[in-house]
């Protein structure tokens, strides 16, 4: 992942950044659609944004999209959980219970590929 970016983008310390927090969005993005899973259909339209931002804004906190986005290491297993984990349990479940089973098994398969990649 990161040679391809590289591959692309001078190696200077801005990239290093950008692809950082892009880790970091990717994560925050699994962890909401993770949580939109679970708000319930008859829940009106005030309170659906209301909780989707909290799902934004808490992680937002956290010291792993925080203050570790902004250190990508691709040695440190972390950085690499930090996108994968939300999207990857996102995935698992919607293939359990959706139609569209091949699609998000196909997206599972994908991101544990990713995460065991960049683990190693």
């Amino acid at each position: 992942m990161v040679g391809a970016w590289f591959a692309v983008f001078p190696t200077e310390a801005w990239p290093y950044y950008v692809l950082s927090y892009l880790n970091a969005g990717v994560g925050l993005v699994g962890i909401v659609c993770l949580a939109r899973l679970w708000l319930a259909d008859d829940m009106s339209a005030d309170r659906r944004d209301v909780s989707e931002m909290t799902t934004w804004l808490l992680p937002r906190s956290a010291f792993a999209y925080s203050n570790l986005a902004a250190k990508f290491n691709t040695d440190h297993g972390l950085v690499v959980r930090v996108a994968v984990d939300g999207v990857c349990i996102f995935a698992a479940l919607r293939a359990v219970e959706t139609r569209r089973r091949w699609l998000f098994t196909v997206l599972l398969g994908v991101i544990a590929a990713a995460a065991v990649l960049g683990a190693c």
